[in-house]
């Protein structure tokens, strides 16, 4: 007798499995339709699936074909593998005598990094900019300005990033004992590319200036071995005996602003004082300076030079800038005492409000050359000013400069204040 009940199934457990390890990628490599991608001489072809997400890429599709007429042949390969699998790659050809493999990979990463630029491939664009760090890491400055001016002025107008990497170039070369900063080898690099030319410059001439301010701060340390005699007195520091640009020689040129650069010149020689026995880590400053050590361990402890009656000691000491400072809220009493020290030191005097006022009866002079056959130009520090209102300079003013600026082996620009190629 069958009855109406049922009897319940026994549970199946369920089983759990583990993610497999084999690549699962959203779409295949090898469906249709595929499209052509023509850089150079090669041919690539990739699914349009690939290109599909990469709109600059997919807007240039003309009859199943791309052709990217401003991509070198020699990462067509590393563009392509990168639509592929998202990841950089590089192939392995034989080198040309001149050119190294270090050498060869951050021209690649550069070049990449244009593309990438050029067609909105963000990520591409990253990892070329580590590999260009990378590599640019184990070479010169002048090997990596030689990579760089490739691409320089090719690179859309709101690129800001390969600008920041050529300053930190610059910028790492200069502080570094290993690979010495040479105005001319970079200059020499510029070729055509005034974009470029342009850049570098303002890029050396801003890392100059920096130096040049840390050493006027410096300024106020070497008076306390010797009282600060001008402009004219030499400044040298330690580290510029590494630098192609060397230390200030019989003048130096303030940055404190247009009106405050002012040619000076001693009327009176510098009281005599007993040479410094020269320490194991001391720099000689030049011929006829003593030799010192910048070190505060060792610095002289006798008294300072005594100044005239009615300034203190504490005024002559004070750094060259300090000189300036709060000088709208000084008294009178100590303005006349600042002035004093300004005036015998043939540093300018500002009105009470602080102002430089430019000399009305005598024309702004240019530095006094160097004696014929001097050495020391070779180790001048540019001078920034010597560009400065170079719009507005007279022929005779422009003239003067040019002839400044020419017998310190620096680039001079053309009227408008612009520099041509080299």
């Amino acid at each position: 007798m069958a009855t109406s009940e049922t009897q319940a199934e026994p549970s199946v457990p369920i089983q759990t499995v583990s993610k497999v390890g084999y690549n699962q990628p959203v779409s295949s490599p090898y469906e249709l339709p595929k499209i052509t991608i023509c850089i150079g001489d090669k041919k690539y072809g990739i699914p349009e699936s690939h290109v599909r997400n990469h709109s600059q890429l997919h807007n240039h599709i003309r009859h199943s074909k791309i052709k990217l007429s401003d991509v070198p042949e020699d990462i067509g390969h590393t563009l392509v593998h990168f639509l592929y699998s998202g990841t950089y790659e590089t192939l392995n050809l034989p080198l040309s005598e001149d050119t190294s493999y270090v050498a060869r990979e951050h021209l690649r990463s550069v070049l990449v990094y244009r593309a990438s630029r050029q067609y909105n491939l963000t990520d591409l664009g990253i990892m070329a900019r580590k590999y260009m760090k990378h590599y640019g890491e184990a070479m010169s400055v002048v090997e990596i300005l030689r990579s760089t001016s490739k691409v320089f002025s090719k690179l859309p107008d709101d690129e800001n990033w390969l600008s920041e990497y050529v300053k930190e170039v610059l910028q790492r070369s200069f502080m570094s004992a290993k690979s010495p900063f040479n105005v001319r080898d970079i200059l020499g690099l510029c070729g055509d590319d005034l974009c470029f030319h342009t850049a570098v410059m303002r890029f050396v001439v801003e890392i100059l200036s920096s130096h040049v301010q840390d050493l006027e701060g410096h300024q106020g340390h070497l008076g306390y071995i010797r009282p600060f005699r001008g402009p004219g007195h030499v400044i040298a520091e330690k580290r510029m005996n590494t630098y192609d640009v060397g230390m200030f020689t019989g003048e130096l040129i303030s940055v404190q602003g247009p009106n405050f650069v002012e040619k000076w010149q001693s009327d009176e020689p510098a009281a005599e004082e007993p040479p410094a026995a020269p320490a194991e880590d001391s720099l000689t400053v030049g011929e006829g300076h003593a030799t010192f050590d910048d070190h505060p361990a060792c610095i002289p402890a006798e008294d300072p030079t005594p100044l005239d009656e009615g300034s203190t000691a504490v005024d002559d000491l004070l750094p060259d800038v300090s000189l300036y400072e709060e000088w709208k809220s000084l008294s009178t009493k100590h303005r006349r005492r600042r002035t004093k020290v300004l005036e015998r030191r043939g540093l300018p005097v500002p009105d009470q409000d602080g102002v430089f006022q430019p000399a009305a009866s005598t024309p702004t002079e240019d530095p006094v050359p160097l004696d014929e056959g001097s050495t020391a130009i070779d180790d001048l520090l540019p001078d920034v000013s010597l560009y400065e209102e170079w719009n507005d300079l007279s022929k005779k003013h422009r003239r003067r400069r040019t002839k400044v600026l020419e017998r310190r082996g620096l680039p001079v620009p053309d009227q408008n204040g612009i520099f041509q190629p080299c």
